[in-house]
């Protein structure tokens, strides 16, 4: 592991002990995660918190990272009208990005059914890939395809609806957090909810997926690693190349 991915583990680390005994737990995810010795300096870290939303003390989750509290945030979180939301802050070498997810999201995705609602703040439509109405995706072949997402106008911005992943007449399309789960997360944090059955129910439901999907199909052909964004092939070590063209 390099000094730039070391950097980012320890910051991952403290942001972890700030927050536990508030979430339901924390993931690592992105390269830090599964590509360490690819982390640069120009690479951010990424994080997933696990709440329980409707019984979350939000204004002491901003005082603890440090960051101004957004009473519309909270508001939509604790109604359930948005299962996902980011919040995103730069220390004086990254940008961090710590995703919240309800529950309800973390199931979502591991049951590989349904959609999960992100509430895209107005500031944010244009940066952030989450809460980008448009985005590219790739299917299992490696064509891409730019989807539309649904979304409600609401004070302070949009309640987007983020799909994990799209299936279509033209192919399966894996999504961001579909890939947060795939691509090695690592658990630093687990509190009574279990989010280590979460992921094995993930990986279980995606291995049953794909052998209804594809059989024995023409693995140098269609494949998970077909389905990666450009750049995040880039990064992946050839370890997990192999299990994203041989096991799945």
């Amino acid at each position: 592991m390099n000094t730039e991915a070391q950097k980012r583990r320890h910051a991952a680390y403290d942001i972890t002990d700030c927050i536990s005994n508030l979430a339901q737990g924390v993931l690592l995810i992105g390269s830090v995660a599964y590509a360490p010795d690819a982390v640069s300096p120009a690479s951010d870290l990424d994080m997933v918190g696990v709440f329980d939303f409707p019984k979350t003390d939000f204004q002491e989750l901003y005082r603890r990272l440090g960051r101004t509290y957004e009473p519309l945030v909270a508001e939509y979180a604790h109604a359930r009208r948005a299962n996902t939301v980011s919040i995103v802050w730069n220390v004086p070498d990254f940008e961090i990005g710590l995703h919240l997810w309800d529950t309800t999201a973390l199931e979502k995705v591991s049951y590989l059914r349904d959609h999960n609602v992100v509430f895209a703040r107005n500031d944010s439509l244009r940066h952030f890939r989450s809460t980008a109405i448009r985005e590219t995706r790739y299917n299992l072949e490696g064509q891409p395809k730019i989807f539309e997402k649904p979304f409600q106008e609401v004070e302070g911005g949009k309640l987007v609806n983020f799909y994990p992943f799209w299936e279509d007449e033209s192919g399966f399309y894996p999504g961001i957090q579909f890939n947060n789960l795939l691509l090695n997360p690592t658990i630093l944090y687990e509190g009574s909810y279990d989010v280590s059955f979460e992921l094995i129910r993930f990986q279980h439901n995606l291995q049953e997926k794909f052998r209804r999907y594809g059989g024995n199909r023409d693995k140098q052909r269609i494949s998970l690693y077909n389905a990666l964004d450009p750049k995040i092939k880039a990064k992946v070590p050839e370890s997990l190349r192999m299990v994203l063209t041989e096991v799945y």
